[in-house]
């Protein structure tokens, strides 16, 4: 995580980032799934029959989609139903506007998320989940 997101750590408050480092991070590697969410099963998709709600979880639910998705003058959060994967089945998707959404987080003090002001909520469930798979990595030693 630490060497996945370099600019983001300084971010971190410092309770976050003292408990993923006692963690031993560089034993191999490791994937993981980001974790489902029921709000991303009702989700706005648009592709070939035009506009639709659909479930975007392990299809279209990439970062960015766990960021606050309420910003700036634009319409409600969609993805965009962009290639076909033959051998599942399904489309994969994109978060339309994907690059604000990171920008604005980026660009994040804080003062602003502990003002309440931005929407971490769908970040601490990821959190969770990072924190859950590396205990379970340490756990194995």
């Amino acid at each position: 995580f630490l060497t996945v997101f370099p600019a983001f750590v300084h971010r971190l408050p410092p309770s976050v980032l003292s408990l993923l480092m006692r963690y031993p991070l560089n034993r191999g590697r490791t994937t993981m799934m980001l974790p489902e969410l029921e709000q991303f099963r009702s989700f706005q998709a648009k592709g070939p029959e035009g506009v639709t709600s659909a479930d975007i979880n392990r299809r279209a639910a990439a970062i960015e989609c766990y960021l606050d998705l309420g910003i700036g003058d634009y319409p409600p959060a969609k993805v965009v139903w962009t290639n076909y994967k033959k051998d599942l089945d399904v489309y994969h998707g994109a978060l339309e506007f994907k690059d604000t959404y990171t920008k604005v987080f980026l660009n994040l003090t804080a003062e602003t998320v502990l003002a309440g002001s931005y929407d971490v909520s769908k970040l601490r469930v990821v959190f969770d989940a990072l924190i859950l798979e590396c205990s379970a990595i340490a756990m194995k030693d």
